[in-house]
This record gives C-alpha cells, sequence and structure tokens, in this order.
C-alpha cells in the first residue's frame, strides 16, 4: 500500500509504501471466490495486490490488481 502526492502534474512517487502480510486465503465452495485476511489492512488512497494461482483445471493464473480502500466491511 501508498500514498501518492497530488498535484498538477501526472503521477508521484510512492509515498509511505509497504507490504502487507496475508495472514490466510480460504477458497468459497463456489469454487471461483478466494477470502484473504489481511490484519494490518485499511482504508489506503493506493494498493497493488499480484496473484499467483492455480486454476480448478490446473492453469496457472497471474494477475496485479491496484485500486483504492476507501472503507473496508467487518464481514
Amino acid at each position: 500500500i501508498w500514498s501518492l502526492k497530488r498535484s498538477a502534474n501526472y503521477g508521484s512517487q510512492h509515498y509511505g509504501e509497504h507490504a502487507l502480510a496475508i495472514a490466510a486465503a480460504q477458497v468459497a465452495a463456489d469454487g471461483r471466490t478466494v477470502t484473504l485476511n489481511i490484519p494490518d489492512l485499511a482504508p489506503t488512497q493506493s494498493y497493488e495486490l499480484k496473484l499467483k494461482l492455480r486454476g480448478a483445471d490446473g492453469a496457472e493464473i497471474e494477475r496485479n490488481l491496484h485500486g483504492t480502500l476507501h472503507a473496508l466491511s467487518a464481514e
């Protein structure tokens, strides 16, 4: 996770960038949903989640997800 400096210029360095540990991952019964337990996760301006998974057919799946976390659910 990290923060950005907003300005008239496009882009910014990453400020306060640090990795968070994933304590657990659970695949739901539907086989399509993965729930991650990330104890230190909090709302942040920017995040990147790097995924390396293996599908039900054995195919490797690699993705990088980027986004903003405005709020977290207690579910």
